[in-house]
């Protein structure tokens, strides 16, 4: 399902897709590491208020 999600970002033109996951969800890093993704160039910040 992933790579057919990816070819159809291909066909339409798009070379980088990105995602959030929690630090904390140590199930989610590794699923998409298989799928290829790496830590990108940049932080997401919060700010509860």
């Amino acid at each position: 399902m992933a790579e057919a999600f990816a070819k159809q970002l291909s066909k339409m033109g798009v070379n980088k897709a990105f995602t959030l996951v929690n630090w904390k969800d140590t199930n989610l890093i590794p699923y998409f590491a298989s799928l290829g993704f790496i830590r990108a160039d940049f932080l997401a910040l919060q700010l509860d208020v």
